[in-house]
């Protein structure tokens, strides 16, 4: 077995991992309280979650004012021992997290260590790739426009999840880039969307080599601690009072298998309670009004500005009957998990919505619970 396993992880393209410093692990606290008198969402999630047959569900609506409704129904999993779901337990966001990146990115550039044109061979040019990767800028990949597949294959990713590479995420990441980035772009840089985790994971690698710090050092630090997500964390949620995740498979303990690799973080591997979902979505609402000081209006505006696609950076931007404008929002889901995330400033509504079931199921779940969710009166409208 273990033959075949050294023969597989030589077919796999990936390169022996570099000495590079590492993050510390990080452990999740307790959820910040939520305020009273909060109007409560069972009412409306507990029948949507019943039908559609997935382990739990949860929502919060926020508006410029701060949090005005939450429910969560169900269970942690679907084991005989599970214990019911809570307003303070952590969901997996999946690529909602990428939305994150963007701020990490925002925030680095306010301080001058990187820019939004900052070009991948500045800073990554010692790595062993096609050199029209080289002037790819970090606009294009938060745009999904960088020319980058959408995913590493099967075989990688299965090795990604073990040691050494899973304890080595920076590490791993390099060794992840310079395997599929050896050929050119697969479009013309700027020219065309195409939904990429990689190229995110290619951001985050940059700000990595801008700054030679870790990515998950930078996200605590430009994110977690400055808004004061306390709940946040990456990979799978752990611990007694933690949901598990399900796919068409069935449950899945936490784990490293729970979640997509750490190598490709970047693209969205975190989870956190509602609460601190609500204050991220609240702060993208109001432009950073929310939290004055955060980022500059500039910032904020460069961040919600479409690309091709109209794709914002971690926002898709669409358009409805019911939303009073634009509004910005984004799906995320590691198939064990599904999230989504919007905010419509015309209403002057964020809404998140999540389940710990992946696959069509918990897509199904999600989507229905935000449209029952997106215009619910609420006291004092």
């Amino acid at each position: 077995m273990r033959a075949l396993l050294l023969l597989l992880s030589a077919c796999s393209g990936l390169p022996d991992l570099e000495t590079v410093p590492e993050a510390p692990p990080r452990t999740p606290g307790l959820a910040a309280p939520l305020p009273d008198g909060l109007l409560r969402l069972e009412d409306q999630l507990e029948p949507i979650r019943a039908e559609a047959g997935v382990p739990a569900l949860g929502a919060i609506i926020v508006d410029s004012t701060g949090i005005r409704a939450v429910g969560a129904v169900g269970m942690l999993h679907t084991g005989e021992d599970a214990n019911p779901i809570a307003d303070t337990s952590p969901w997996h966001l999946g690529s909602n997290g990428k939305s994150i990146t963007a701020l990490v990115i925002a925030r680095l550039t306010e301080r001058g260590a990187l820019s939004f044109d900052t070009r991948v061979g500045d800073h990554l040019a010692d790595l062993s790739i096609h050199p029209d990767w080289h002037p790819v800028t970090l606009d294009q990949l938060l745009h999904h426009s960088g020319g980058l597949p959408a995913n590493s294959g099967k075989l990688q990713a299965f090795f990604l999840q073990r040691d050494p590479y899973a304890s080595q995420p920076r590490a791993a990441r390099r060794a992840l880039l310079s395997a599929q980035l050896k050929d050119r772009p697969q479009t013309e840089p700027g020219s065309t969307f195409l939904y990429s985790n990689l190229g995110y994971t290619l951001a985050g690698a940059v700000a990595e080599a801008a700054t030679d710090t870790p990515w998950e050092t930078l996200v605590v630090q430009e994110v977690l601690e400055p808004l004061e997500l306390q709940s946040a964390g990456f990979g799978a949620p752990t611990g007694d009072a933690a949901p598990w995740g399900h796919s068409f498979l069935g449950e899945m303990p936490p784990g490293l298998s729970a979640d997509n690799p750490p190598a490709i973080s970047p693209a969205g591997t975190l989870h956190m309670a509602l609460v601190d979902q609500a204050r991220l979505t609240r702060l993208h609402l109001t432009k950073g009004a929310s939290e004055p000081g955060y980022l500059t209006a500039e910032s904020w505006q460069r961040l919600h500005e479409p690309g091709p696609h109209d794709y914002a950076m971690g926002w898709e931007i669409q358009e409805r009957h019911w939303s009073g404008g634009p509004f910005w929002t984004h799906d995320g889901s590691n198939t064990m998990w599904y999230a989504r995330s919007l905010f419509a400033p015309g209403i002057d509504r964020g809404l998140m919505v999540v389940s710990n079931q992946g696959s069509l199921s918990g897509s199904e779940a999600v989507r229905t619970a935000e449209k029952v969710l997106r215009t619910l009166p609420l006291d004092g409208d």
